[in-house]
């Protein structure tokens, strides 16, 4: 055998490792922030669909009872709040299991924001809830933590509230 043609198993040095752990990571610098991204936008999107969707059941209510809103004492009843929209009730709006209205909803709607569905008085949002609510108007909206930035969000002003730092 020609000793020329004699060829010893050669491994990867470690320059060249350097190097693809290099491309590696400046491909992840790109990607991450793109993920970080998409998953603000999803749950902005989310908040959006949710608090509409709120919204068109709390007119659902309102023809179903005599065009009267719900109170928020009605829509505090209950271990998370939503008694009155997620079982049935009767005319007067009152937690009835043989009432003819309703359910409106399957489970209570929960802020992708604060991970709570619990309902306090507009004007008065709490950290700890998700919505607000002013039962003479019926405009019900979502809380926003105070470290969300409003523009980060597709909301429209009129679509959240704020706790003060």
């Amino acid at each position: 055998m020609n000793p020329i043609d004699r060829r010893t198993p050669r491994a990867f040095t470690l320059v060249e490792l350097i190097i693809v752990i290099a491309i590696l990571g400046i491909l992840a610098a790109i990607v991450v922030p793109r993920f970080s991204s998409a998953t603000d936008t999803a749950r902005a999107n989310g908040a959006l669909s949710q608090l509409v969707t709120v919204r068109k059941q709390l007119e659902v209510w309102k023809l179903d009872h005599g065009d009267v809103y719900p109170t928020l004492d009605q829509l505090q009843i209950g271990a998370s709040d939503w008694a009155v929209l997620t079982g049935k009730t009767d005319v007067n709006g009152d937690p009835a299991p043989a009432g003819d209205k309703g359910p409106y909803f399957p489970n209570p709607p929960v802020n992708p924001y604060t991970n709570s569905s619990l309902i306090v008085a507009t004007g008065a949002p709490v950290p700890s809830a998700g919505w607000t609510y002013d039962e003479t108007t019926g405009i019900i909206k979502l809380i926003l933590p105070a470290a969300v930035k409003p523009q980060a969000t597709e909301l429209a002003q009129g679509d959240f509230e704020q706790p003060a730092d």
